[in-house]
């Protein structure tokens, strides 16, 4: 796929839309998340759900939690249904797996700051 891709951008030929969310799925479900994010960089309509979901996915498992959050929160400060204007929309398992990933980093970080704040308070018992 890395070559395939290569050699259409070296002909200077850009892929259909389908194509690259196609190739940069495969690339997910493959665990190669980087080449999911490279594919999804040169395409031109950043706001399709396809591109969104992806690239939201991708960041996710890369362990880019900011970066998949940032991409979620942008889609909702573009949401003005009362204005009349299109929602953007994600799929259930991209907010599911943003939101566990996210809680899960979350929860090491405390217990990493439990483990730290115990080993301190233990150093200080036996030095005192």
């Amino acid at each position: 796929m890395k070559t395939l891709m290569k050699d259409a951008n070296d002909a200077a030929h850009i892929p259909m839309r389908r194509t690259i969310t196609y190739a940069a799925a495969l690339a997910l479900n493959n665990n190669d998340y980087q080449l999911c994010l490279d594919l999804l960089t040169n395409t031109k309509q950043q706001n399709y759900v396809t591109i969104r979901n992806l690239k939201a996915l991708a960041f996710a498992k890369l362990g880019r939690l900011d970066d998949a959050l940032a991409i979620l929160r942008a889609s909702l400060e573009y949401d003005v249904p009362a204005d009349g204007g299109r929602k953007r929309s994600f799929s259930k398992n991209t907010v599911r797996f943003c939101l566990f990933a996210s809680h899960i980093s979350r929860v090491i970080h405390f217990f990493f700051t439990l483990l730290l704040f115990i080993s301190r308070r233990l150093l200080q018992s036996v030095i005192a």
